[in-house]
């Protein structure tokens, strides 16, 4: 307890005890403090950490927002595009929307190009109940035969029609592409550049597909670019079909039958089988019945140089069941493929994910079309003039100043007294001489 006596000794006889009392009580809330700012700061750090990581999750899921949203929209153009094709219930396509979406999830081609083929395999006429199917060979062609989807389904589809044949059928037709390629010296691109130019014809013609494709794998082998080979086959049957008068007499002479009939009873290599053992390959009789250059330069090959492989290649044709999905087999564990097929599945998860968000999507970028439309309704009725006259008025203040300005410059600067500042200068020179004594300092003697 402070008496009087000791608080007196405390303020008059200068002993100070009261100072290192408080020293004592400094250091101890200074140690407090440090204690209280080595709690802190671990937790502002972990605080710190946690927002972080909120903006993180939040950003992570407006961008994956965004992705969904931008996926889905990518379908639904591209399937709105197949839809303007099909004349189907609102069920009904809503079905085939799912159908599509299953298959391009695990194709080994892209979300566009499975669209795109759809699209171009109903648009030849396919039932876009079995476009599907005929996709799925077309792929499969395609990755045999390494070539682009569309590609594929365009000569796939172009051929079978041109034949006449079902969506059922296309494997087959696949088969003989494909041993097409294998067996001579072309690509599926190259066939669906040319292919269409004959298999009308033939078709017309009642000439087996396989034949065909046996005369272009038999041609290109020898040499001839895919285009040329086509044109080749189609001149012969063009010969054969309306032989002209000179052919007609000297396959009387020769006892062969050469015309349509003979093609359709026949076949393409039955009536060049006949040709060739009558005319015993002579050139001269060759070139009678067959008129053009281009069908000679094709025959000359198929009943001559290369008629055992012409004969090979038939047969090949017709044991090619099979071959398109064994080389696709072979091909689709490749790494790029498999790649492909992770993509895919992504993009169907996002697109899915996105879909519920398209309404609202489109409904924002109404509101702000709207909102921009009201801006431009309002200028054109006039709202902005009085803010366009301000800026208006102020340019054409500014324009008149610096007017002003250049034009009274000149006879401004003539009306300035520089004598103090030109007296400056001279006495600044005359100070630094007396520094140095009155030495000459520009040159070094």
């Amino acid at each position: 307890m402070a008496t009087i006596d000791k608080t007196v000794e405390i303020i008059f006889s200068g002993k100070d005890d009261v100072s290192r009392v408080m020293r004592g009580i400094r250091g101890g809330l200074s140690d407090l403090e440090g204690v209280a700012e080595a709690v802190a700061r671990p937790l502002a750090q972990v605080a710190n950490a946690v927002l972080a990581a909120d903006a993180t999750l939040a950003g992570l899921a407006a961008g994956g927002l965004a992705l969904a949203i931008r996926a889905a929209g990518e379908f639904q153009q591209g399937f709105g595009e197949i839809s303007t094709l099909i004349d189907a219930s609102e069920d009904d396509l809503a079905d085939f929307e799912q159908a599509v979406r299953q298959y391009a999830a695990t194709s080994t081609q892209s979300w566009d190009e499975v669209q795109q083929a759809v699209y171009n395999a109903i648009s030849a006429g396919v039932d876009y109940r079995h476009s599907l199917d005929l996709v799925a060979q077309a792929e499969k062609l395609a990755v045999a035969g390494r070539a682009n989807l569309n590609d594929t389904t365009v000569l796939l589809v172009s051929t079978m029609n041109a034949y006449g044949a079902s969506t059922d059928e296309a494997a087959r037709y696949s088969d003989i592409l494909f041993q097409t390629v294998r067996q001579g010296q072309t690509t599926i691109p190259q066939l669906a550049q040319s292919l269409a130019q004959v298999t009308g014809t033939a078709a017309g013609a009642s000439v087996p597909f396989e034949e065909i494709a046996a005369a272009i794998a038999t041609l290109t082998a020898a040499g001839l670019p895919t285009s040329q080979a086509i044109t080749a086959i189609k001149a012969a049957l063009s010969n054969i079909l309306k032989p002209a008068s000179q052919a007609t007499k000297l396959a009387g002479e020769l006892g062969i039958q050469f015309d349509a009939a003979a093609l359709k009873s026949k076949g393409f290599s039955g009536v060049l089988a006949d040709v060739a053992r009558a005319t015993g390959g002579n050139v001269d009789k060759l070139g009678q019945l067959f008129g053009s250059v281009e069908a000679l330069n094709g025959v000359l090959i198929l009943a001559g140089t290369g008629a055992d492989a012409f004969r090979a290649n038939l047969e090949a044709m017709g044991q090619s069941a099979g071959s398109t999905q064994t080389a696709f087999e072979k091909m689709a564990g490749n790494v790029d493929l498999a790649m492909q097929r992770v993509k895919n599945a992504a993009f169907s998860a996002l697109s899915q994910i996105g879909q519920p968000f398209i309404d609202e999507f489109n409904n924002i970028a109404d509101a702000i079309s709207a909102v921009f439309a009201a801006v431009g309704q309002s200028f054109d009725a006039g709202s902005f003039d009085p803010l366009i006259q301000v800026v208006e008025d102020a340019a054409r203040a500014i324009d008149s100043l610096l007017d002003d300005i250049a034009a009274n410059l000149p006879q401004a600067l003539e009306q300035i007294d520089w004598s103090p500042i030109t007296d400056n200068l001279r006495n600044l020179g005359d100070a630094l001489s007396q520094i140095f004594g009155g030495l000459d300092l520009s040159t070094t003697e």
